[in-house]
């Protein structure tokens, strides 16, 4: 009882508290401004998905619910070329809804927006509390930060989430069952975006059989179940049903895989198919080799989400620039988690300045592709680089069943 009432669950209450008043003044002012314009299409699909499936009790990847969200954000029928606007995520994204579910669109955009923020800011705050504020709080000034941000995606909440499991296994003792447990219940939530986060997830499982962390390991499987049973007793067929709407999703859409729109743009469609199959294996094998040596302590901690950030990206659905978020975590991580200097801070400045240049170059017709194409080729140049600057390609490595301690 004496613990309960200790003074660092009391300083953990205010914070809390503070942090709840915070969300709520950001959302009344942003409700204000936006003055009930509809910001992003991305918001307003998972929010008409919600609201039909909490509320109604209609299935978010209906027929009539996708009719409803175009209407909604089209004023008519959507086209068979255009977007269809339906909702592609799995389930359990609905319950993360929940508490803005409820609300008219106006104020659950800006209870969204505002809880976005607020979580990424605070996120910065104490995850790189060594980190100069200028190196941490401009994180939002990036494009593809500001973009989700303003379109309402999951990608920006989930950035948070995999910052704080960053921060955790490279900064932080890994025996703090309190950290284990927030941290599995967060990447538990994760797989709402399974394109975005599975090299997360599996960076997450490579981590905890290596410091056997069994604890955490059985608190993150037991949370993704629970939330895949929650959805599962809710509507018992939607996984069949996400299934269809992603396959229509990725016809309407026609998102295609980085490496396969690169390989097309230079080969004949099925050289490009093959190579792109060739391209990603070897891929994967390079990251198995990486994996081995990270569990040898033969490389820094930040190279495996290094590369996985890459992978994704790689293989990711070419689509809209705030999945670039896939690569920038583990890039800022490393501006944020080095000591800090004016070398880092022009670094910094500079990728921030080139996000928006290579919007203006896309959004003036001068380079059609710039902001989706160009930030993954500064970031291919950085990561060659880091792992020359690690000397990965001087490492030595046998694999040993023997996890590490």
């Amino acid at each position: 009882m004496k613990k309960l009432f200790s003074r660092f669950n009391w300083n953990g209450l205010a914070l809390i508290f503070v942090l709840i008043c915070f969300v709520i003044g950001l959302a009344v002012a942003i409700h204000t401004i936006t003055a009930n314009n509809t910001l992003g299409s991305d918001f307003a699909t998972f929010w008409i998905g919600a609201r039909s499936a909490l509320l109604d009790g209609k299935s978010p990847y209906s027929s009539e619910v996708t009719r409803i969200s175009q209407l909604f954000i089209y004023h008519r029928l959507a086209l068979p070329q255009e977007d269809q606007v339906s909702f592609a995520y799995p389930l359990p994204a609905v319950f993360i809804l929940a508490p803005v579910a409820w609300m008219e669109l106006a104020w659950a955009q800006a209870f969204w927006m505002s809880l976005n923020i607020v979580v990424l800011i605070t996120s910065l705050f104490f995850f790189f509390p060594k980190a100069p504020g200028f190196i941490r709080f401009p994180f939002l000034l990036l494009y593809p930060v500001f973009f989700g941000i303003i379109l309402g995606n999951f990608s920006i909440l989930l950035t948070s989430f995999i910052l704080l499991f960053l921060f955790w296994v490279y900064q932080q003792p890994k025996r703090d069952t309190r950290i284990q447990c927030l941290c599995a219940l967060l990447l538990g939530m994760i797989i709402i975006k399974p394109q975005f986060s599975w090299g997360y997830i599996l960076l997450a499982l490579i981590t905890g059989v290596k410091y056997r962390l069994r604890f955490f390991l059985s608190c993150l499987l037991g949370f993704s179940l629970l939330l895949m049973a929650a959805a599962t007793i809710w509507q018992p067929g939607w996984i069949l049903e996400w299934i269809n709407t992603v396959r229509s999703y990725s016809v309407y859409t026609q998102a295609r895989p980085f490496i396969f729109a690169f390989y097309q743009s230079l080969l004949p469609p099925n050289l490009a198919v093959l190579f792109s199959i060739c391209s990603v294996i070897l891929c994967l094998g390079f990251l198995g080799w990486l994996t081995v040596a990270w569990w040898e302590h033969k490389i820094s901690g930040p190279v495996l989400p290094a590369w996985i950030g890459f992978l994704i990206y790689l293989v990711h659905p070419h689509g809209l620039s705030y999945e670039q978020l896939t690569f920038i975590i583990p890039f800022f991580y490393w501006v944020a988690a080095k000591p800090p200097s004016r070398r880092l801070t022009v670094l910094w400045t500079i990728v921030i300045v080139l996000s928006w240049v290579f919007f203006f170059l896309t959004n003036s017709g001068l380079i059609p592709n710039a902001v989706n194409d160009y930030p993954f080729i500064v970031y291919i140049a950085w990561l060659t680089w880091f792992l020359i600057r690690e000397r990965v390609f001087n490492i030595h490595t046998k694999i040993s069943l023997n996890p590490a301690n």
